[in-house]
Parts: C-alpha cells; sequence; structure tokens
C-alpha cells in the first residue's frame, strides 16, 4: 500500500466528522501542510480517520471520500453504481434527464454527474476531484450490463474560475 500523507486536525471537528461532514475548512487545517492538489491522504481527528483529497487552493481543503479506505478505481466505481442503482426508479417511469450523481449526497463530494437521454455530463467542482475523474477513462467508470452510458465515449473538459470541469459520454 502507498503511503499517504497524514493530516491531524482539532479535536472539536471530530463530532462533525463522525456525523459524515464532507469537507474540511482551509482554516482548520495545520498551517504548514502543502501538498498538490488531488493529494491523497490520510486525515486524523482522535480516534475518527478518514481519506480525503487535499485543495491547495479555496476554502474547503479537504474533501473527505470514505473512512474505511483509501479510494481506487473499484471504490469510485461502487459509488457510482450506488447512485445509478438508487435512480432506477427514475428510469423506470421513463425519465432520460435527470442528476445520476450528486456529490456530496452520494459520497462523492465534489462531483456531479447529470444524465440528458444518451449523454452523461461530468463536472467537478474542485481541482482534488477533477484529478480523480481525469485519472480515469469512461469505460473504468461504467458497465455495459448495467445499461449505463457508455460505448464510443467522447470527452471534452473546460475550466473556470471555480475549477469547474465538465466531461462528456455519449452512448
Amino acid at each position: 500500500m502507498v503511503h499517504l500523507p497524514e493530516i491531524v486536525l482539532p479535536a472539536f471537528l471530530r463530532e462533525r466528522l463522525a456525523q459524515g461532514h464532507p469537507w474540511v475548512y482551509r482554516d482548520h487545517v495545520p498551517p504548514n501542510v502543502r501538498l498538490p492538489s488531488g493529494a491523497w491522504v490520510v486525515i486524523r481527528c482522535g480516534a475518527w480517520r478518514g481519506y480525503a483529497l487535499w485543495d491547495a487552493e479555496g476554502p474547503i481543503a479537504l474533501r473527505i471520500f470514505s473512512t474505511r479506505r483509501p479510494p481506487d478505481t473499484i471504490w469510485l466505481r461502487d459509488q457510482l453504481m450506488r447512485a445509478w442503482e438508487l435512480r432506477a426508479p427514475l428510469r423506470a417511469a421513463g425519465i432520460t434527464a435527470y442528476r445520476w450523481v450528486f456529490g456530496e449526497g452520494d459520497g462523492l463530494p465534489g462531483i456531479t454527474i447529470d444524465r440528458y437521454g444518451d449523454f452523461a455530463v461530468m463536472q467537478t467542482y474542485s481541482p482534488g476531484a477533477r484529478t480523480l475523474v481525469e485519472s480515469l477513462s469512461p469505460g473504468e467508470l461504467v458497465q455495459p450490463d448495467h445499461d449505463l452510458p457508455t460505448a464510443r465515449c467522447s470527452r471534452t473538459a473546460r475550466g473556470s474560475a471555480r475549477s469547474t470541469t465538465t466531461s462528456g459520454w455519449q452512448r
């Protein structure tokens, strides 16, 4: 296993983190932390432990993705499948445009995926989250036997002052 940098947070955050709060604001992180955006870190707060992506700029320094293990491609695919299965009633009702992944609500802070018919559009709202999704191809994120938007995919990306990246995949 790769050694991840560890960040120890102030004790007063433990209860909030244990309740599932998905972010840590920059002013709660020790000032000596210097990492590139998109670096995976272990965060500790008393006995609580989690795995987060670091963002070097902006008010949110850490976006927490897991308390069990460092996320990887399999973990990410599982999260996407949970979100996909949760929206099955929408597809069963014939709805073809909906939010497939709703960021923090689906355990993927800083990431949304909207489905428009045969297209899925992914947006990231932080450099760290962008690093996570750019390291994967759309084919790694989806499984054709689950009727996910896959097959021949195209990606486009654009950035803005808010570090938003949009990727589109087409069936």
